[in-house]
């Protein structure tokens, strides 16, 4: 019902990525995560989210719509190999809102755990462990130790924290002299990780794959389409709910040009244009791994608040909440058997001050620079671009 608005949302921050490398990312995890932030928002943060990962539905059919997924995916079919999880890992100091947590298990099936995040190395083990197991390794960590703040002496506190002293007392000894860091503790971390394996429905040949990192096959049955800006390429895994999307700009068009004029509503329209022939393909060998800092991102396509003093977490906890920063990682491998990809997104809450006959072939060489996605029934699993 939302596909185009949930694409909408992939094809923003793609547009608010650098392409002077190729990178990966995966609009659904983003989306995931921020769902578990939605469900704990009110009034204008709640309201800003809600437009940015799903423009056009109320409370409910966005929890509907991302809820799906996490349905979706927990008996993968034959073929496919992938895990989707959510999770709360919470301060134990400052437990969140039982009514919070019940919400996020009902539409998310995501889990709680206590953590004491006075242990930073321990509570970043327990975190990046759950992102290490759901991603079948292939993320070993999202967030660093350092990242998980607690409560400590002036002479610690890094010298770009903002020091404030606290309205409240803290029992201290005769001699001590305390100040507090503006951001000294973590209320939580709010996670979604995503794993996917999926081998092509016909394998390339390596003995076909050369030096330059590119492989070529000829093959039938495989959807293409040209149009005067672009060229476009699905190729289909054993699963054929899953394809591998390749757009690729004519010469004459670059890359930037394409993307940023790109929409929801036009990269869905695109795929409906792709129609069954026979292509002789030419497609490069893809390992990329991106890590992102989202804050900014987020903020540039509408989420502003809920990073400001004065967000309304109130459904979540008592204390008044916004969110530091948003984390996301994304690692792709595609080569002559399949697609391996994975992402984690973390999201750190802070305190806030408040068959038939087949033509000649069609030549698909995708030999510069181009956008592509992993696609389920159309919604964008993965997004990135090739450069």
């Amino acid at each position: 019902m939302f596909l185009e608005a949930e694409t909408s949302f992939g094809v923003g921050v793609l547009q608010q990525l650098p392409l002077n490398e190729s990178f990966v990312f995966s609009p659904l995890s983003i989306a995931l995560a921020l769902s578990l932030v939605h469900i704990g928002a009110k009034g204008g943060t709640k309201t800003e989210i809600g437009n940015a990962i799903c423009k056009g539905a109320n409370d409910d059919q966005l929890k509907q719509h991302y809820s799906f997924f996490t349905s979706a995916f927990a008996n993968p079919v034959k073929g496919v190999e992938i895990n989707l999880a959510n999770k709360a890992f919470i301060n134990k100091k400052y437990p969140l809102k039982k009514s919070y947590l019940t919400d996020i298990a009902n539409a998310y099936k995501a889990s709680a755990e206590n953590v004491d995040f006075s242990d930073q190395t321990k509570a970043a083990a327990v975190i990046n462990g759950f992102v290490k197991e759901h991603t079948k390794g292939r993320i070993n960590e999202i967030i660093e130790k350092s990242k998980i703040l607690h409560l400590r002496h002036l002479a610690e506190c890094p010298s770009s924290y903002v020091k404030v002293k606290l309205p409240f007392k803290i029992p201290l000894e005769a001699d001590s002299t305390f100040e507090i860091c503006l951001a000294a503790d973590s209320m939580a971390f709010l996670i979604n990780a995503l794993y996917l394996n999926v081998k092509w429905v016909d394998p390339f040949f390596p003995q076909n794959t050369v030096q330059a990192d590119f492989f070529a096959r000829n093959g039938q049955d495989r959807k293409a389409h040209i149009c005067e800006e672009v060229q476009i390429l699905a190729l289909n895994y054993t699963n054929p709910e899953y394809r591998f999307i390749v757009m690729l700009p004519k010469q004459a068009v670059s890359l930037q040009k394409f993307i940023q004029g790109l929409s929801g509503g036009k990269f869905q329209s695109l795929l409906k244009t792709l129609k069954g022939t026979n292509v002789q393909i030419k497609i490069p060998k893809m390992k990329v791994e991106t890590s992102s800092e989202m804050k900014k991102i987020l903020t540039s396509i509408g989420i502003k608040s809920a990073f400001e003093d004065g967000a309304d977490f109130s459904p979540m906890s008592d204390v008044p909440l916004k969110v530091s920063e948003v984390t996301h990682k994304a690692v792709i491998d595609v080569n002559e058997a399949g697609t391996t990809a994975s992402a984690a997104t973390v999201v750190e809450m802070l305190p806030g001050s408040a068959g038939g006959f087949f033509p000649d072939p069609i030549e698909f060489t995708a030999d510069h620079p181009f956008l592509y996605a992993i696609t389920f029934n159309n919604h964008p699993l993965f997004m990135g671009a090739f450069v």
